[in-house]
């Protein structure tokens, strides 16, 4: 997902997985992700099962750098859909991208937390 758009005050983009059963009982979700410029408001992921409410998974607020960053978080006994969420506001000085988003059975390596910025990117 990568949004660079005309001005719009509160704009998001929305992204939809299909839903998910996985297999295992604890699953590792990845992703690389770009936040910057002056707009930037919000990126965040959640998760949606059945009827049940929204469950936050990750939220980043406002600019963090012009460089790629990424994350890895544990999920235990997850089904449902992932909903991907960015938030810029009216002005046109946002850039919001999510890039290689994985869901991989077993625990991350390294935990709900940030990796090392990808290189070459």
């Amino acid at each position: 997902m990568y949004s660079n758009d005309a001005p719009v005050a509160n704009k998001a983009a929305r992204l939809v997985s299909p839903y998910v059963v996985h297999p295992s009982q604890t699953v590792c979700l990845q992703f690389d992700y770009y936040m910057y410029g002056a707009d930037v408001k919000r990126l965040n992921f959640v998760s949606v099962a059945d009827d049940e409410n929204p469950i936050e998974i990750w939220e980043q607020s406002y600019e963090q750098g012009d460089e790629w960053r990424s994350y890895s978080k544990t999920l235990r006994t997850f089904r449902g859909e992932i909903v991907l969420e960015g938030w810029t506001d009216l002005d046109k000085e946002a850039d919001l991208a999510v890039d290689n988003i994985r869901i991989s059975s077993g625990s991350c390596d390294v935990d709900e937390g940030r990796r090392p910025p990808r290189v070459g990117s």
